[in-house]
């Protein structure tokens, strides 16, 4: 950190890979630059530094972008949740399909990626099903600071869905809960839950003025299931078993076009056989496990694993492995195929990788969430002799860096 607080005018050039925008101080180093955007005259607070580039955030804009908006929430420029409120949408799908191309480039090595249009999501307030908050000293409810570890307090968001938003600000925790890790789910019948440290818990003791019955009724219709085992999610007109610790896509109209998009283009039949890694609750298998031969699936999480069961009962021929895929697939013996591989972040571990290598699937559709990973795995796929035919960008995450993505690969004959 600077020893004492540094005030510098800089220009601001593109945004870089999270949501940063970037620019270079008078002695040639680059600043990354937090609530600027590129084509702007701004003063900057220096708030670290490295030995060849820093970190900074907006004190003032001198010359703003002629795309600037103003954001909808009272939080943004504190809290991380969001990163691009202040860019109209349309300027966010654009920024998120450079981003991909670049990581592609710069850590893939693919000169010329074929990167699609970003599909839009149907909706881009008002969208997330799940919303995970931090509980401070004072027992107030937080997300995590802009650029940091640290937590500021929110008494409002325009991320979660309705239920979601009006239920979290009612929430009484105190300083004995400091430290904690909230999740709020809400599924397609508005039924909500709540999750403390990834198990469920009785929503109604949380409640302000204490405990209700199993179900309550709120001003806006949604229902406070307290005691709910599952909630159920509805995809494509195909209802989902989801558990409190099973992975679960947060845009469910996004999701649906993900699905749309795959049964499009995976040449599935009678006799392909699909393998699916990181099932999580069989969102994927279910859609294909009646078009395909046989379906071999691998899980590790035990909520997850319990859920594709229930998801997956009298569909088709399907074989379920529990456990790390890097740990279960080098155990396989089958060859060829088709790959569905939905990992999480930080990608697929190398031992995952080879096995795949080794299987050698003739066409694999890896679903991403972070590019950066992506365009690792997809130079080691590029190096064991796979060809990228295209990838597909989703806005899975509106207003925020983040970016789903559908990269699909072919074996080179």
């Amino acid at each position: 950190m600077p020893s004492e607080t540094q005030r510098v005018k800089v220009h601001l050039t593109a945004l870089t890979y999270e949501g940063m925008a970037l620019g270079h101080l008078p002695d040639g180093r680059v600043v990354f630059v937090a609530g600027g955007l590129p084509d702007e005259e701004v003063e900057i607070e220096i708030t670290g530094e490295k030995r060849d580039f820093v970190f900074a955030r907006v004190i003032q804009i001198l010359r703003p972008s002629v795309k600037r908006i103003s954001p909808k929430c009272p939080h943004f420029g504190t809290c991380g949740g969001c990163h691009f409120q202040h860019l109209n949408y349309v300027d966010q799908l654009s920024v998120k399909r450079s981003v991909v191309e670049e990581q592609l480039r710069r850590i893939g090595g693919i000169q010329n990626p074929v990167v699609g249009e970003v599909v839009p999501s149907p909706e881009i307030w008002q969208y997330r099903n799940t919303m995970q908050f931090h509980i401070n000293s004072e027992g107030q409810i937080c997300f995590r600071k802009a650029g940091g570890m640290e937590t500021v307090p929110i008494h409002e968001c325009y991320l979660p869905a309705e239920p979601i938003r009006r239920l979290f600000p009612s929430l009484v925790f105190g300083p004995s809960d400091s430290g904690k890790r909230i999740e709020i789910r809400c599924d397609s019948d508005r039924n909500l839950m709540l999750i403390e440290e990834g198990h469920r818990i009785d929503l109604s003791d949380r409640l302000a003025g204490g405990s209700s019955p199993t179900t309550q009724q709120t001003d806006s219709s949604e229902k406070v299931e307290s005691r709910k085992k599952v909630l159920f999610m509805d995809v494509l007109g195909v209802r989902f078993q989801v558990s409190a610790g099973s992975f679960f896509q947060v845009n469910l109209p996004v999701a649906e076009a993900m699905i749309r998009y795959l049964q499009n283009n995976l040449p599935l039949d009678s006799k392909t056989n699909l393998l699916d890694l990181y099932c999580g609750a069989g969102l994927f298998s279910r859609f294909f496990a009646e078009k395909v031969a046989h379906i071999d699936a691998i899980e590790l999480s035990t909520d997850a694993a319990s859920d594709f069961a229930a998801n997956l009962a009298g569909k088709g021929s399907v074989s379920f492995r529990q456990g790390a895929v890097e740990q279960v697939l080098p155990q396989f013996r089958i060859r060829g195929g088709v790959a569905i591989l939905d990992p999480p972040r930080s990608g697929l571990k190398p031992r995952a990788l080879d096995a795949i290598v080794r299987i050698a699937p003739s066409l694999i559709a890896y679903v991403s969430c972070d590019p950066a990973t992506l365009a690792r795995d997809l130079r080691s796929l590029l190096a064991a002799g796979y060809q990228l035919e295209r990838i597909t960008p989703f806005d899975m995450f509106p207003q925020t860096y983040h970016v789903e993505t559908i990269a699909l690969m072919s074996r080179e004959k």
